[in-house]
């Protein structure tokens, strides 16, 4: 009797497994959305009322550091039990993160230093549950999540060099180790971390039955390529002008940078592979792997435009890959069409699309056209405001059918 029901007990508890992870998804989720409304509203009111005092750095912090890592880590906590198949968080660790990333919310226009330090226990928190989650995984493999661990591992290291800066104990390099520092924080880790997740939700060989058949990249070749990533920040902290542009330090190591994000892109996702899933309402990720190359590619040929290519990464990884990660992460995996997030809703997914191109495009040029920067930031505001509601509906409607 008890192996006619060994079964049942799995699937009712491999159920309750991802029920759990969907309701922390949510709850993340919204947390996220309000952290990223309040930085796209800024956009607006900056030109609504020109005498409004644009909040520069806490705003940058607000939405690369607080919106980026709450809306990763909301990913993370849904994506590693359902396929670890181990307990996600409980309840109470749940609000204490929670609690975590709203303090760090308040704290990024207030207090640098302690905002840093609330950075650093939100990440140490999160390599703790996924750390203390790896010996529960049983024959299932590591996978991606490698890239995760170093992530998270770089936004620790990042932060606690940016509370040295921000203390003022680095003494006359500051400005060195404040490049290094931000570049790691806002730039390296997350994308890391984003690239981990994908690659995990998105490699056609991540499922359990083809765990035994995996002949992809090796560990010790997955640590390097993350390490090597984040070493181009080191490199690029510090600039020759007196050089050639292409022999520059800074300049190459945007062209490295991209390569490398190129290579794990390549061999972890790989989109060009015969067997890659039919990502079916989320046929935009190639692109988007093609704005965030972009992105890291282009300043080092136009160096003066270096922060508008850079939203190419905010925008287009940070907020428009995130939402279909999501999206794929529930409503794809091999599912019928019917299970697609905009199954018979062409229409939807079109301006949904539209609306994010918009808002990414304008966000670039914001930075170009700087006579028209503030009209040029609110269009971009509005419309990945619009963009995200038109998803968040279909989210929703979707996501009460699954949990009840």
């Amino acid at each position: 009797m008890n192996e006619k029901n060994a079964p049942a007990i799995n699937s009712v508890s491999s159920r309750s497994i991802v029920s759990q992870s969907i309701v922390s998804l949510n709850v993340f989720l919204l947390l996220a959305g309000l952290f990223l409304l309040y930085g796209l509203s800024l956009w607006s009111v900056a030109f609504l009322a020109p005498s409004f005092p644009y909040p520069g750095r806490a705003h940058a912090d607000v939405l690369t550091s607080v919106y980026s890592s709450t809306a990763l880590l909301a990913v993370l906590f849904y994506a590693l039990p359902r396929d670890w198949q181990v307990p996600g968080l409980r309840p109470v660790f749940i609000g204490l993160f929670l609690l975590n990333g709203f303090a760090l919310f308040v704290a990024a226009s207030i207090s640098p230093p302690v905002a840093l330090s609330l950075f650093v226990m939100l990440n140490s928190g999160a390599l703790v549950f996924l750390v203390r989650r790896i010996p529960l995984r049983g024959e299932a493999r590591i996978g991606s999540y490698l890239y995760v661990i170093v992530a998270l591992l770089a936004s620790i290291s990042g932060g606690c060099l940016s509370l040295l800066v921000a203390l003022d104990l680095v003494g006359d390099s500051w400005w060195f180790w404040r490049q290094i520092a931000d570049g790691v924080q806002f730039l390296g880790a997350p994308v890391l971390l984003l690239l981990g997740l994908s690659g995990q939700l998105l490699n056609p060989h991540s499922s359990a039955e083809d765990a035994k058949l995996e002949k992809g990249t090796p560990y010790w070749l997955k640590f390097l390529l993350a390490i090597s990533f984040l070493l181009t920040f080191f490199v690029g902290a510090k600039s020759f002008p007196d050089v050639p542009w292409y022999l520059d330090t800074q300049h190459l190591a945007y062209v490295f940078r991209a390569l490398f994000f190129a290579w794990i892109t390549v061999t972890e996702l790989e989109p060009f592979a015969k067997r890659r899933p039919k990502w079916r309402y989320a046929k935009s990720i190639n692109y988007m792997l093609g704005f965030i190359f972009f992105g890291m590619l282009l300043p080092a040929i136009w160096m003066q435009y270096r922060i508008a290519f850079e939203h190419m990464v905010f925008v287009g990884g940070y907020v428009w890959f995130v939402v279909v990660l999501v999206s794929e992460a529930l409503f794809g995996s091999g599912a019928p069409d019917s299970g697609s997030l905009w199954f018979e809703r062409k229409k939807q997914r079109n301006w949904f699309v539209t609306l994010m191109f918009l808002g990414l495009s304008t966000r670039v040029t914001s930075d170009i056209w700087t006579g028209s920067r503030p009209f040029h930031l609110a269009v971009a505001g509005l419309c990945v405001i619009a963009a995200l509601i038109i998803w968040g509906k279909r989210y929703r409607n979707l996501t009460k059918e699954i949990v009840p």
